[in-house]
């Protein structure tokens, strides 16, 4: 099983300073059979501005990198986890 990135969105607010405390939040918004959605946000520490909000989706492919399902312990509340 691999991920490979089906599609990229970035939209910059402001630059960021060489040796800034930045914060990096990430959620996944969404789960489906063969993808998954991420969306991010950085901020600045100091004042909170946001620097970059964005977001991700990558597909579920396998050896031959054809499409698969997305394993359920990627599900919210499977009940399972990888250790």
């Amino acid at each position: 099983m691999f991920f490979v990135v089906a599609q990229l969105h970035i939209k910059f607010h402001q630059p960021a300073k060489y040796d800034e405390k930045l914060q990096l939040e990430t959620t996944c918004s969404a789960i489906s059979a063969s993808k998954i959605e991420h969306t991010y946000r950085l901020t600045r520490c100091g004042d909170g501005a946001i620097l970059a909000e964005g977001s991700s989706i990558p597909a579920c492919v396998n050896n031959e990198v054809k499409i698969r399902r997305t394993p359920e312990f990627m599900y919210p509340n499977s009940g399972k986890t990888i250790v």
